[in-house]
C-alpha cells in the first residue's frame, strides 16, 4: 500500500518566488563609528588586531568535525526529533527515542499545548539536548495552536480564528518581520525561563530559513541568545533565493551542521511504503559523508487515537520512532564507525569561540 507523505517543504522554492515583508533594517546588526582611540593605544590595538586575524584563520582552517575534536576523516552525525511538545503522542516517542534509542537531540515547539511534559521530563533528565523549534505555523486542520504572544501582540501572524497559519505561504503573504522577531524571541525565552537549556534552534516547517529575507530574523536570534542554528548546505540555499546565508552566519560566529538532510540533499529516494522506512534510513547512514557533521531529523510518535486524530503522517511517525529505537540501527551505526553528538558540543564550540 504506498505511504501517505507526510506535509513537507519539498515545494518550497516554488512558494518562495511569490511576494513577502521585507526585513526592515532594525533587523540588522547596528552599525556604528569608531571613536578616535586615546594617543598610545593604536600600537596596542593593531597587535591585538593581528593576534585575532591569525586566530581566526587557523580556525577557519580546520573543519567543523576537527574543531569539535574528532578525526579529520570521521563521519560525525546529529540526529534530532522534531516537534516535541505537539502531542503527548509526539513527546512519550521522543522521550523513547532520546532514552533508549538513538538521537541526541530534540526541538521543542513551544507554543504547543503539551510542552510542559517536556519541560517536567527535562528536570528528571537534565542531560537532555532540547533545541527551540521556532513555530510560525500550526499546519493541522483539526488541532491548532497560537504563538506564545498571541494575536493581539502580533496579529499579521494569525488567521481570523486567531491561530498561526497553516502553511508557510499565507504566513508570508501577512507577515511583518518585526513580530515574526518578537515572537520567536519570545519563544527562545520561555524555553529557558522554564529550565530546558536551549542547546539550539530551529525551525518549524522552515519558515524561517527557507524565505529570502526572513533568515535574518532566524540569523538573529543565532547570534543574541549565542546559540547553533540547524543550517542547510550553500546550494540549497541559492535554490530558495537566499544565497550567501553561510557566510553571514559564519562572520557572525553563528555554527550549524555542515550538512542537512532534506530535501534534495538526502542521497535516497523516499520510501514507497512503512515497511521500507527501516531501509531508507540504513541506506542513508551508509551514504553520509566522512569529513563533515550532518544532521538528520526525523518527526517520531506513537501511534493511536490521539495522533491519528491530528496527522495523517501517524503511521509513518510511528516508524520513525521504531528505526531510532530499534537494536539494529545502533548496531550498524557502530558498524559503519560513525560519530553520534547532539548540538551541546557544538554550543560549548560556538561560545567558546565568541569568548575570544
Amino acid at each position: 500500500m504506498p505511504m501517505r507523505r507526510a506535509r513537507s517543504l519539498h515545494g518550497y522554492p516554488a512558494l518562495l518566488r511569490r511576494g513577502c515583508p521585507k526585513v526592515p533594517d532594525s533587523l540588522s546588526a547596528n552599525s556604528t563609528g569608531a571613536a578616535n582611540p586615546p594617543k598610545g593605544t593604536t600600537g596596542v590595538r593593531v597587535l591585538s588586531l593581528m593576534i585575532a586575524l591569525a586566530a581566526a584563520s587557523w580556525t577557519s582552517a580546520q573543519t567543523l568535525v576537527e574543531r569539535l575534536g574528532f578525526k579529520p576523516t570521521d563521519t560525525v552525525l546529529i540526529i534530532n526529533c522534531d516537534d516535541a511538545g505537539m502531542c503527548h503522542a509526539e513527546n512519550l516517542a521522543t522521550f523513547d527515542c532520546l532514552t533508549q534509542g538513538v538521537a541526541t537531540s530534540a526541538t521543542v515547539m513551544m507554543p504547543c499545548p503539551w510542552v510542559m511534559e517536556v519541560v517536567q521530563w527535562k528536570r528528571e533528565h537534565p542531560d537532555a539536548a532540547l533545541g527551540v523549534h521556532l513555530t510560525l505555523t500550526a499546519e493541522w486542520q483539526r488541532y491548532r495552536w497560537a504563538g506564545v504572544l498571541g494575536r493581539t501582540l502580533c496579529p499579521s501572524l494569525h488567521d481570523e480564528e486567531g491561530y498561526l497559519y497553516h502553511d508557510n505561504e499565507p504566513l508570508w503573504e501577512h507577515a511583518n518581520a518585526d513580530e515574526a522577531y518578537k515572537e520567536c524571541r519570545a519563544q527562545v525565552e520561555r524555553a529557558i525561563e522554564l529550565g530546558l537549556d536551549p542547546t539550539h534552534i530551529d525551525n518549524h516547517m522552515g519558515s524561517l530559513q527557507t524565505h529570502p529575507t526572513l533568515w535574518q530574523v532566524y540569523c538573529r536570534l543565532g547570534e543574541e541568545f549565542n546559540l547553533p542554528l540547524r543550517l542547510a548546505a550553500p546550494e540549497l540555499y541559492a535554490l530558495m533565493g537566499a544565497a550567501g546565508q553561510r557566510d553571514v552566519y559564519e562572520q557572525k560566529g553563528v555554527l550549524g551542521p555542515d550538512v542537512l538532510l532534506h530535501g534534495p540533499a538526502i542521497p535516497v529516494p523516499e520510501p514507497r511504503s512503512i515497511a521500507d522506512v527501516p531501509a531508507y534510513y540504513n541506506e542513508i547512514l551508509r551514504k553520509l559523508q566522512p569529513g563533515k557533521v550532518t544532521e538528520l531529523y526525523l518527526h517520531t510518535a506513537l501511534d493511536g487515537p490521539e495522533l491519528q486524530a491530528i496527522a495523517g503522517s501517524h503511521e509513518r511517525r510511528q516508524a520513525d520512532r521504531d528505526w531510532l529505537c530499534a537494536p539494529e540501527t545502533r548496531a550498524l551505526i557502530d558498524q559503519l564507525g560513525i560519530k553520534l553528538i547532539s548540538y551541546r558540543p557544538i554550543r560549548d564550540l560556538q561560545r567558546k569561540a565568541g569568548a575570544r
